[in-house]
C-alpha cells in the first residue's frame, strides 16, 4: 500500500516509474490476518488457528484511495491452512474467505 504513495529520491511518483517503463500499476488491498485467528478453529499447520484478511470494512474508500492514486488493478489474498488430518480448511474458515471474495 505504502509503495503506490512513494515517489524516488528525485521526487518521481512511483505509480509514473511503474507505467513510463510500460507496467499496469496495482496495489494489495488485504490488510493481512491477525494470528489470534478465528475463536474456537483448530490450530493448523502455520501453527496458530485458521484465520481470515482484514480490510473489508473500508475496502470501497481504499479502493477509490488507490484508483485515484493511478492503481489500475488490485488483488486481495487469503489464507487457508490445508491439513485434512484435522479438517481443515473448516466450514467457518471457507465462509468467511467466501465473504470476502
Amino acid at each position: 500500500w505504502e509503495t503506490l504513495f512513494q515517489s524516488d529520491a528525485a521526487g518521481n511518483k512511483m505509480v509514473d516509474l511503474i507505467t513510463r517503463n510500460g507496467m499496469i500499476p496495482g496495489i494489495k488491498l488485504d490488510k493481512g490476518y491477525d494470528t489470534a485467528g478465528i475463536p474456537g478453529t483448530a490450530v493448523g499447520p502455520l501453527g496458530h488457528p485458521e484465520t481470515w484478511d482484514k480490510g473489508i470494512d473500508d475496502l470501497d474508500a481504499r479502493c477509490k484511495q488507490a484508483y485515484a492514486q493511478g492503481a489500475r488493478f488490485a488483488k486481495w489474498r487469503n489464507v487457508l491452512q490445508i491439513d485434512p488430518v484435522q479438517g481443515l480448511p473448516s466450514d467457518l474458515a471457507i465462509t468467511l474467505w467466501r465473504s470476502t471474495q
